[in-house]
């Protein structure tokens, strides 16, 4: 489900870059603000911070171009439904798995490398504030569709 909504959080990100509106906060822009909530809402120290903040960049930049292939795969499938074009869609179908399969592996190591920086406690507390900063997005991205 955590991959889900973050695949979904990243979809919606992309989709939004795609159309340049020059208004729309760059990837690194949208990683900042990510950070700035979660390290802020899981009460780090200055110190942790500070050793957390590489992890943090490179995991978010790493599921991002983990996520292009299968965002490029997604809309040539939406351009080409329904044309005469021949979609495989075994072929997207596996695209999907491999890439959550990597998403999970990208997550392990992730974990193994803050184990060693954050107390159980604390980092019991960065999970649930980055749970809830996707929880958060997900209603106002909902929210904003009903409007």
């Amino acid at each position: 489900m955590k991959t889900n909504i973050l695949l979904i959080f990243l979809f919606v990100v992309q989709a939004a870059m795609s159309q340049n509106d020059k208004n729309f906060p760059s990837i690194e822009q949208l990683t900042e603000h990510k950070w700035q909530e979660i390290s802020e809402k899981a009460k780090l120290t200055d110190a942790e911070k500070k050793a957390v903040y590489p992890l943090f960049v490179e995991y978010e930049q790493s599921l991002f171009s983990l996520n292009k292939t299968l965002w490029a795969a997604f809309r040539n499938v939406r351009k080409n439904t329904g044309h005469s074009e021949k979609i495989d869609f075994a072929q997207v179908n596996d695209l999907y798995v491999n890439t959550e399969i990597k998403q999970a592996e990208l997550l392990k190591n992730y974990h193994e490398k803050l184990q060693k920086l954050l107390s159980p406690e604390s980092l019991f507390n960065f999970y649930l504030a980055e749970r809830n900063f996707k929880k958060n997005l997900m209603q106002n991205i909902s929210n904003k569709n009903k409007k």
